[in-house]
């Protein structure tokens, strides 16, 4: 691999004072060496082109702006020696500023940066943004003569580019692709960032462009967040689609007209006190319930079960601090010493239905224990379901606390990753209690079951826990309890 000379500070060090734009302000560059080093120039004929976006060609741009500025790398041996280009509209030429010194007499690989709306530029690097474009030519050539240097470049964008139409004024949020944000000069390498972008659509109704870059590490996905609903939705892209060099525009998705992106999940947040907790959307549909391969045999027979009405089921289970805030909001004295943001547990059956009266009658609105199927579906992600073992991948490390990565102790709420819906902790941590009976399956389909007590005095519970093996935090896993205090144990709400 080829290595890239550091350019350190006791041979040069390069100051620009001004930002650059395409609109191109002059870019003065300060030059401060040492006596005994030496800033290299040479006559420079400079071959170089801009692609447009969207070129259907290499039809290209060569009107530089007074004060352009085109980084170059040129190779020497197996290491690459920084340089720099200006164009000075003045005399028509470009001025050439190198740092060690280069080969002549054969055509080698010169690399080739420009930027265009860069934030700042120093002489360690440029810093960039979302509206920052970037053209590069890693292919281009040099050859020097001792006397001119004569470089071929034809940068091309980096990036791809998108704009979006909307509710004039209106506010939104998106992430997804990564945005170039820094050019290192001594390592010749673009940084880049996934941060999520807050901006406000202009009285057009329409926003500027967005340079975005799809990493390789990146999946290529755009993604928005309407905080007003507590929407989010998510859009995926074929590999030539905002690839370097072309141009996209779309609409930004609503909760009426979300044609082309996914509703990927939909959260109420409620507060009580200064405790805040969100419920997530899970849309009604059919699922196969049960798992064939379980050793766990009372999860077969797989049969299929639908559910006809859509509803809410806690991002997490219901945690020690709002259980606490719900007892002192009714009036309850609550002198336990707590945990946030970890489960409650140590509960009992009669002392969860006193806490989801009172949390009812706080937010007047019904909140119960979801059913067994309605928690299987959450858990499987719905109808968004990849299939996965646990809940949120088939690798049960990244989704759940059990007995071997737990060190059998309790943890926090929403450490592992969320499952398809964003429900977090349905594999492991602590177990669930569900509103209906533990009762075994039968083959036939279902609509909405709800197993009754009968002859059975055992609640379902499901999610298995911190101190139980790697086989019962699936998503199929089911057992039955007495709902009789126990310290991995706890319950999450359900809604509608």
């Amino acid at each position: 691999m080829s290595k890239v000379k550091m350019l350190c500070s006791a041979v040069v060090t390069m100051a620009f004072t001004a930002m650059m734009s395409w609109s191109c302000s002059k870019v003065e560059s300060m030059v401060e060496q040492e006596e005994s080093k030496k800033v290299f120039t040479a006559n420079l004929v400079f071959n170089g082109s801009l692609e447009s976006f969207d070129a259907p060609t290499r039809a290209t741009s060569t009107s530089w702006q007074d004060g352009s500025q085109v980084y170059l790398q040129f190779l020497v041996g197996e290491e690459y020696v920084q340089g720099a280009a200006f164009y000075d509209a003045g005399t028509d030429k470009w001025n050439l500023e190198f740092y060690e010194e280069i080969s002549e007499g054969q055509e080698l690989n010169c690399q080739a940066y420009y930027f265009e709306n860069a934030l700042e530029v120093t002489y360690e690097g440029v810093s960039l943004d979302e509206t920052s474009i970037v053209y590069r030519d890693e292919a281009g050539t040099y050859f020097y003569d001792g006397t001119t240097l004569t470089v071929n470049a034809h940068l091309a964008p980096v990036t791809g580019r998108v704009r979006f139409e909307g509710e004039p004024g209106a506010s939104y949020n998106f992430f997804g692709p990564s945005m170039c944000t820094y050019y290192n000069i001594a390592t010749n390498k673009l940084s880049t960032t996934t941060k999520e972008f807050v901006h406000s659509l202009s009285e057009s109704g329409k926003s500027g462009y967005y340079y975005v870059y799809f990493s390789e590490y990146s999946p290529h996905e755009l993604h928005f967040y309407d905080k007003e609903n507590n929407a989010r939705y998510a859009r995926k892209f074929r590999d030539e689609v905002l690839a370097p060099g072309k141009s996209g525009y779309m609409n930004i998705p609503t909760i009426d007209n979300h044609n082309g992106w996914g509703l990927s999940y939909l959260v109420k947040t409620y507060n009580v006190g200064d405790v805040s907790f969100n419920m997530v959307l899970v849309d009604k549909g059919t699922f196969a319930m049960g798992y064939s391969k379980n050793p766990n045999y009372e999860s077969t027979p797989v049969h299929n079960v639908t559910l006809t009405q859509d509803y809410y089921i806690g991002e997490t289970e219901v945690t020690q601090d709002l259980w606490e805030a719900v007892m002192k909001e009714t009036g309850s004295t609550f002198d336990e010493e707590i945990m946030p943001n970890y489960p409650m547990t140590n509960v009992s059956e009669s002392e969860v239905y006193d806490f989801l009266g009172r949390l009812s009658r706080i937010l007047d609105f019904s909140f119960v224990l979801p059913t067994e199927a309605q928690w299987e579906f959450a858990a499987k992600g719905g109808n968004k379901s990849k299939g996965y073992v646990y809940a949120g991948s088939d690798s049960v490390d990244e989704v759940a606390w059990y007995s071997q990565n737990s060190e059998y102790n309790l943890q926090e709420v929403k450490l592992k990753k969320p499952n398809e819906l964003g429900i977090y902790d349905m594999s492991g941590n602590v177990e669930e209690f569900c509103s209906d009976y533990h009762i075994p399956y039968s083959s036939a389909d279902v609509v909405d079951p709800f197993q009754e007590r009968q002859s059975y005095t055992y609640k379902a519970m499901r999610g298995g826990s911190y101190e139980l093996d790697i086989t019962i935090v699936t998503t199929t896993y089911r057992s039955g309890f007495s709902m009789s205090r126990a310290s991995d144990l706890g319950f999450r709400l359900a809604s509608y």
